[in-house]
């Protein structure tokens, strides 16, 4: 007789992306070494003020060029761990390809809740809007892209309606948005006692504070998730795409984890950077083969 179902048990397991710890203590040690190697050796603004915490701050790698393009990035760590600055080095690959790229911070749970946290990656979109003029890069060419929760905030962006928030902003910000293994669907999260003790994710919350419970973004998303990852992390993708439409192309990233995805996304010989990159270009030059996405990937992924 089949056990019954266990959600506390499949789901922790789904999504404990630490399992092999000396593996995952190894890559958070890398990134942060590369990330003070990158703000050495890169012109760059670190901690600029959006916010009164210590935590409400971004980091500004500036491409070579006036009026280039935006790339902003959100870090992830469950909304309770990690910083903008264990992941400096993802800019410079964007960098050299004439990005510039802007990192954003927020405080972690359970010092503030989720709401909090996504309010803040609001007001920190908003202050880097502002700082174009300043920091010349071009309002018309921005893009966003996250990492695990990263990738939830960086989705949250994408559904808000700019205009709303504030009347002299466009309604969408964003030309494309890049999110790696994402967290869309919240109602998981409930059953993973450590992660629930912190972040207290309510049943109501489930989609008010998730991209799930709002409008389809217009926002062309490319969702991808490592090939190793677990079954749940790849249902995250398509709950997203079944949900916002075609705006959203899903990919799962052959040989790549819950960590080293993040690592193929940026390095300029895999893969994946290029199809990133393509996908920016694509999304503000209506002439550009968004269809050569497909044949970046080919061979790395499964495209769906």
């Amino acid at each position: 007789m089949k056990p019954p179902f266990n959600p506390v048990k499949y789901y922790t397991e789904q999504y404990n992306t630490r399992a092999d710890a000396a593996y995952a203590e190894a890559t958070l040690t890398r990134w942060a070494q590369q990330g003070q190697l990158a703000r050495r050796t890169h012109a760059c603004i670190l901690d600029a003020p959006y916010g009164e915490s210590s935590r409400e701050r971004v980091d500004f790698f500036p491409a070579n060029q006036v009026n280039a393009p935006l790339l902003i990035f959100i870090h992830g760590g469950w909304w309770r761990f990690l910083s903008k600055s264990d992941f400096s080095w993802v800019a410079a690959p964007y960098v050299a390809a004439g990005y510039s790229v802007a990192l954003t911070e927020y405080d972690l749970s359970p010092e503030v809740s989720l709401k909090t946290i996504i309010e803040q990656q609001l007001r920190a979109v908003a202050y880097i809007y502002s700082k174009a003029e300043v920091w010349e890069f071009d309002v018309k060419r921005m893009h966003i892209a996250g990492h695990s929760a990263g990738g939830h905030l960086a989705a949250m962006m994408c559904a808000a309606d700019w205009s709303l928030y504030d009347k002299t902003l466009p309604k969408t910000l964003f030309k494309s948005a890049t999110l790696m293994s994402g967290v869309y669907d919240l109602a998981p999260i409930r059953h993973i006692r450590a992660a629930q003790a912190d972040l207290n994710i309510s049943a109501d919350d489930v989609l008010a504070l998730s991209p799930l419970g709002y409008k389809a973004s217009e926002v062309p998303t490319l969702a991808v998730a490592g090939g190793l990852e677990s079954d749940d992390f790849k249902r995250q993708s398509q709950v997203l795409k079944a949900t916002w439409g075609s705006a959203v192309k899903t990919s799962l990233i052959e040989k790549t984890n819950h960590f080293s995805v993040v690592d193929a996304w940026a390095d300029a010989q895999h893969p994946l950077h290029f199809a990133s990159f393509q996908h920016m270009v694509s999304a503000c030059h209506a002439n550009y083969p968004y269809a050569s996405l497909h044949g970046a990937l080919d061979g790395a992924t499964r495209i769906g």
